[in-house]
């Protein structure tokens, strides 16, 4: 009953190894990726436009605009990247605060409060259940019946 009870605690308690984590993580990664794509296809709309232009300025154009999505590229990076590692420090530290205490909990559980308390149940119900029987018993003993005591016992 004990190993039963334990192996089913065990089961429920069992350790998640990040899950949800991950999840923030690549969802985060493909936010990013979906940003730097669009500021891809608007740099490219962008060029598109200045080479439809005029031509005299067309250069200077063309350069404002490649160090301007550099820039942009740069930013869109840097967010990304402090979005990542903000991401590692604070849901890392989250999960593994909250799986050291979940498995800390369950290891004082099952080592400390289900002994104990699978052993005082089983001395309560043994306490309970032969209680009258060890009276009875003793009070025959004391009557000096022990000859026919055993005799009746062994025929039962």
């Amino acid at each position: 009953m004990y190993a039963v009870v334990v192996q089913e605690l065990s089961q429920e308690a069992s350790i998640d190894f990040g899950g949800k984590y991950l999840e923030k993580l690549k969802a985060s990664v493909i936010s990013i990726k979906s940003e730097k794509s669009e500021l891809m296809k608007q740099h490219a709309a962008d060029l598109t436009k200045i080479d439809n232009g005029e031509k005299r300025i067309h250069i200077l154009k063309k350069f404002r605009e490649n160090i301007s999505y550099d820039l942009k590229k740069a930013k869109s990076s840097i967010k990304g990247a402090y979005a990542n590692i903000r991401i590692l420090i604070h849901e890392g530290a989250h999960e593994m605060t909250a799986k050291t205490v979940g498995f800390c909990t369950m290891i004082i559980f099952t080592m400390m409060v289900l002994p104990i308390g699978y052993s005082l149940l089983i001395y309560l119900l043994f306490k309970h259940l032969f209680k009258n029987e060890l009276m009875q018993l003793a009070e025959e003993v004391k009557g000096g019946n022990l000859k026919q005591l055993l005799m009746h016992k062994l025929t039962k």
